[in-house]
């Protein structure tokens, strides 16, 4: 069977066309081949939380944070992450933000429950927040810095 040209330079066009669409799927770092469950929780507020900040269970980097939208209807936003099937995530376990570095960058820590049953695809996780170091610091700076112009008044 001849194939005409017409038809090679369509078949050829499809095919670079679906390897384009997976390789940009997979360089955005995108799960194309569904190895992923979604998790969401919903938070008052994200304190610098932003989409793709990781997601760690057990000092893993398990995920991302998939989308982070507000909700003015309830003054809430609802974080959404990706994490690999792997993990058996119970459904008491808990959603945290926290600081992942000294520079107080944020990532959400999945902290996992005692429960037995575990969780499914777009399950909701109850939230939870860390105070990173630097929020420690500034917290203890202010007292300090009263008794200091206490002081000095006096």
């Amino acid at each position: 069977m001849n194939m005409s040209k017409e038809l090679k330079i369509g078949i050829f066009v499809v095919v670079v066309i679906t390897v384009s669409f997976f390789m940009i799927n997979y360089l955005r770092g995108e799960d194309i081949f569904n190895r992923e469950i979604e998790v969401t929780s919903r938070f008052g507020q994200l304190e610098g939380l932003v989409a793709s900040a990781p997601v760690y269970i057990k000092g893993y980097k398990a995920g991302k944070v998939k989308e982070v939208a507000y909700r003015p209807e309830s003054d809430d936003f609802k974080v959404i992450c990706s994490v690999l099937k792997e993990f058996r995530i119970p459904e008491d376990s808990k959603m945290t933000i926290y600081a992942v570095d000294i520079m107080g960058g944020k990532g959400v820590r999945l902290d996992l429950g005692e429960s037995e049953s575990l969780v499914s695809d777009g399950a909701y996780l109850a939230p939870a927040y860390e105070a990173g170091l630097l929020d420690g610091i500034a917290a203890g700076i202010g007292p300090l810095l009263e008794k200091v112009g206490n002081t000095l008044d006096s």
